[in-house]
């Protein structure tokens, strides 16, 4: 199942930087999540969170238990799995489950590994591409294909011409 788009639809997180605490669930039906607040309040810890849960890094693989905190805990859950995970110092436990509760039988970190990467936490490489690459990522990315478009307006576009030398001739005469 790893070619099908996972959604958070859970998510919670304790002792991870400025983060105490937080449980939240999302609906299942989309939408956009907007996560507002003012300086200092744990939106980038947040976000950061989700990185930690997914890849076990941190961002520039700094300490981010939050002080005063022997660990840092998440729990993700993406309908289909859930993965726990749990930092403290001097060890890192990973747990991904299915919903009915079996492990996840592969390497754990390799099995996210296949679900996220680079590009789905960070758009800078993308947004760095040129304008005709940044169009085939996208469209290859949708699975659109404009080829039958393209073949119609070369039809289209071939009629129209035959179309007007009908109409020259006829007014010619």
């Amino acid at each position: 199942k790893m070619n099908k788009n996972y959604k958070i639809i859970g998510l919670q997180v304790d002792g991870f930087e400025k983060l105490t605490a937080v449980d939240m669930a999302f609906p299942k039906d989309g939408g956009c999540i907007f996560i507002r607040g003012g300086n200092e309040q744990g939106k980038t810890s947040l976000i950061e969170s989700l990185w930690w849960l997914f890849t076990g890094k941190t961002a520039l693989n700094q300490e981010k238990i939050k002080i005063g905190a022997d660990k840092m805990s998440g729990t993700v859950d993406l309908d289909e799995f859930i993965i726990h995970r749990v930092q403290t110092k001097n060890s890192d436990r990973l747990e991904i489950k299915t919903k009915e509760g079996f492990a996840v039988s592969e390497k754990r970190q390799a099995f996210l590994d296949k679900l996220f990467n680079q590009l789905t936490f960070n758009p800078f490489p993308f947004l760095n591409m040129p304008a005709d690459k940044k169009l085939k990522f996208m469209m290859d990315f949708l699975k659109i294909d404009l080829q039958d478009i393209n073949t119609k307006i070369i039809d289209l576009e071939q009629e129209r011409l035959f179309l007007g030398r009908d109409i020259n001739s006829i007014g010619a005469t």
